[in-house]
């Protein structure tokens, strides 16, 4: 290779490097977003929770899986729209119309109407606090009020590709993933979990703990364990942990979008078994399995999130 060739390969080893730390570096803060708006939708501080920056970076995981429907069916759109106007852009097809200035505005005239939907129900939820969650009209509030900005020539030459790139795309990405995480925490305390976790609530170092309980676990950490049961949502340190049932709980391997996007499993819940009954004697149930009454002495070591 010439000296000639070496620059090019040189700038663009340089410009992919750049490109990777920035994409992850922007994983990261999704990550964190999500796992705020999990923490938040509990009542946990995040500034209290005992995580570690590996946990954030294992939660991409979690998210990363559930693009992959997402990210398959805008191509899906994408290519059908494109099949359907013949391979044409949209100023294409304004500037082949007969009257371009009309065929402008009613292309466009949906997306005002979207725009001003959602301008009006985010004012609402601001003024009176109801409405739903607003994260979805703040995301085309936002993506619209940028549109606008860079209609202005003069005010778009002055920033770079990359600024209007994630002006346009950073804030509303933060929003949907901590709305993504709130959604998850919901639905996971709006039912009973599965308890699948034997808990010891004894300090360490003791030979004989005869007290146990089972919990349903929400979240693993590195060293901490996010716990629910009948009671309270707390976390218990890995270490008195003394094992973790995995079953197969009868749900379907798919449980359709809704699932998938909203937490909404219609599929699952068709498939659960009813909940057995509260005999005399017995601990709380919870699903399939019973909650073992315990006498839980105040333990340091984990906190209590009521």
């Amino acid at each position: 290779m010439s000296s000639r060739d070496a620059v090019p390969a040189k700038a663009s080893l340089e410009r992919l490097a750049a490109v990777s730390a920035l994409a992850t570096s922007f994983a990261l803060a999704l990550s964190f977003t999500y796992d705020w708006g999990f923490l938040s939708a509990l009542g946990i501080s995040f500034a209290s929770a005992p995580t570690l920056i590996s946990d954030h970076l294992r939660t991409g995981l979690l998210w990363a899986a559930r693009l992959v429907p997402g990210v398959f069916l805008v191509l899906v759109f994408d290519l059908l729209t494109s099949r359907l106007d013949h391979g044409l852009t949209e100023e294409e097809i304004i500037e082949a119309s007969p009257d371009p200035e009309r065929a402008r505005k009613r292309i466009n005239r949906p997306r005002k109407v979207l725009a001003y939907t959602c301008i009006a129900g985010l004012a609402v939820w601001l003024i009176t606090g109801i409405g739903g969650s607003p994260w979805f009209p703040a995301m085309i509030c936002w993506m619209w009020f940028i549109g606008w900005v860079m209609k202005h020539p003069l005010v778009k030459a002055r920033r770079s590709v990359t600024f209007w790139l994630f002006a346009f795309v950073g804030p509303p990405a933060l929003m949907l993933f901590f709305s993504m995480g709130s959604q998850d925490a919901r639905s996971a305390v709006s039912h009973d979990p599965p308890a699948t976790a034997h808990i010891q609530f004894c300090e360490s170092g003791v030979e004989m703990c005869p007290a146990t309980a089972k919990a349903g676990v929400l979240r693993s950490f590195q060293g901490w364990l996010l716990v629910r049961d009948s009671t309270a949502v707390y976390w218990v340190k890995s270490d008195h942990v003394q094992r973790i049932d995995v079953s197969d709980q009868g749900q379907s391997s798919f449980s359709g979008l809704m699932c998938v996007f909203f937490a909404k499993c219609l599929a699952s819940e068709r498939g659960r078994p009813p909940a057995p009954t509260k005999k005399a004697g017995q601990g709380e149930s919870t699903g399939d399995r019973v909650l073992e009454p315990v006498q839980r002495t105040p333990d340091p070591g984990h906190p209590q999130t009521n």
